[in-house]
């Protein structure tokens, strides 16, 4: 006995038999009044059809516009409405492809996993793909221009992950603004061990991407390079347009639980579907947040909308209405709502950020090293030069440079302290120690051997430490070896 489409109600019946299509289609650059006779007509071939369907606002990719439109799928077919708003599924899915090229003249394609025609002109798409830069931004996805991140405080961990990338930015405490391509957030957020929640603000020109990482998603075990899953996921500034419209204005459709007609409810779950923002979302903020707060964040972000009617979406964020409600969901999500401006453009960067410098990670490693070492080993030459500009005493001299003295009858006694156990080491045999420690390092942080979720991090870090620190020491000592005019050292201690 087939099922009744129309006995379901509400998105987790619909959720349980029925399959979600998306449908990814491509116009060539043409401009904004071509890109809006396009989406009109992606939404004239839906509805002539009568295809239950949420159609996402239109944005602009390399390679041109792109709209993303979703449809139901029940036993391979496509589902339909009636003039009473009944549904069935009656639709072949390569009939609705083949019409939306035809018809709508789009490039219909999937992105799952590796980009696939479905329908359209190969031989068009092939020559404007072939016209656009070559090593350039992913031509099907949205160009980041900036982003804001929250919640990584380590400069170490942001300076490794702007390595390779065309990204600059700044950090202010736990906060960044990163200007440039994608990437450098993700990595922060695979790599991130101090399991504090964290946001993720991208600008995307028209519209943002919202990403937030509850303390249980941040705490979360990953291998490899994998990437944390977030706990929500949003657009902000992207509308949908639903197939058959909602009886009410645009937003009453995903405050009601409840529609008139089986097709209306459908239409409902399809644009609350990873499109918009729904009141069940505020479920996913559950044990993150009061139930309050939740409900208050989720409510602000479903208002991130453009106007009705807004089929594509350009310009900037700059003047949108939305941004006000964008600032209360960042706040009640528990963070700065002050950045909402500065990532808009409206209000300026605070001061007082530190420069993210692109480092590897032994660079970055060890540059924070010699900043901890730099106090003691530069009092004596400082202190020494002001004595003399000052005609100080032979005893003052002699004082100032005590600091140097000291450190180098010390060196010459043995190590001073657990970073200095192997002193007494040949060069090349400490720069082995360094490399093999921080191959440990890596065992531990990427394989996580230990039963003990907290005691991997703490091992990676600790050999880490003591493996950068063999290699920087190493290369001080043989400096200031040289610069003494004595032969470099092959064993013993190193102040003879």
């Amino acid at each position: 006995m087939s099922l009744d489409l129309n006995t379901l109600n509400g998105p987790e019946e619909f959720f349980d038999h029925l399959e979600w299509w998306r449908l990814q289609l491509f116009f060539p650059q043409q401009g904004q009044a071509g890109w809006r006779q396009s989406a009109e007509a992606v939404e004239q071939v839906l509805a002539s059809r009568s295809v239950v369907a949420a159609v996402q606002s239109g944005y602009a990719v390399p390679l041109g516009l792109r709209i993303t439109v979703l449809v139901a799928v029940h036993q391979d077919r496509v589902v339909l409405f009636d003039a009473d708003g009944r549904i069935n599924a009656a639709l072949e899915p390569e009939h609705l492809g083949q019409a939306l090229a035809l018809h709508a003249g789009a490039w219909v394609m999937e992105l799952d996993e590796e980009p696939a025609l479905l329908a359209g002109d190969e031989t068009s798409l092939q020559a404007a793909l072939d016209s656009l830069e070559a090593g350039g931004p992913d031509p099907f996805a949205p160009v980041q221009r900036a982003c804001v991140h929250y919640g990584e405080p380590e400069a170490a961990l942001w300076s490794v992950a702007l390595k390779g990338f065309r990204t600059n930015g700044t950090l202010h405490r736990d906060t960044a603004l990163l200007r440039g391509e994608a990437g450098p957030e993700s990595a922060v957020l695979a790599g991130a061990l101090s399991g504090a929640p964290a946001l993720t603000l991208r600008d995307f020109g028209a519209w943002w991407g919202l990403s937030y990482y509850s303390r249980e998603a941040m705490a979360a075990k990953l291998k490899g390079e994998q990437e944390r899953e977030p706990t929500l996921a949003l657009a902000l500034g992207l509308g949908a347009t639903l197939l058959p419209a909602p009886p009410a204005a645009p937003g009453a459709a995903f405050a009601s639980a409840h529609e008139s007609t089986p097709a209306e409810r459908l239409a409902a779950a399809l644009g609350a579907a990873h499109m918009l923002a729904d009141p069940a979302d505020a479920g996913a903020l559950e044990g993150a947040m009061s139930a309050v707060r939740a409900e208050q964040a989720v409510a602000s972000l479903g208002r991130c909308v453009p106007p009705a009617g807004t089929l594509v979406v350009g310009g900037s964020v700059a003047g949108a209405a939305w941004l006000g409600e964008a600032a209360d969901a960042v706040e009640m999500l528990g963070f700065d709502p002050a950045w909402v401006g500065v990532l808009a453009g409206t209000e300026r960067e605070p001061s007082g950020g530190a420069e993210i410098v692109p480092r590897g990670v032994l660079a970055a490693t060890g540059q924070a090293i010699a900043a901890e070492f730099a106090a003691p080993s530069t009092a004596g030459p400082a202190q020494s030069s002001a004595a003399g500009g000052a005609a100080a005493t032979s005893s003052e001299r002699a004082a100032a440079s005590a600091p140097e003295a000291a450190e180098s009858s010390g060196a010459g006694r043995g190590p001073r302290g657990g970073l200095g156990w192997t002193r007494s080491f040949a060069p090349t045999v400490r720069y082995s120690i360094g490399i093999i420690e921080l191959g440990i390092a890596a065992v531990f942080l990427f394989l996580a051997p230990m039963p003990l979720t907290w005691l991997n991090p703490a091992l990676a870090a600790l050999f880490t430490l003591d493996g950068a620190w063999q290699v920087w020491d190493t290369i001080r000592l043989e400096e200031r070896a040289k610069r003494a005019g004595e032969p470099p050292r092959e064993g013993g201690s190193d102040a003879e």
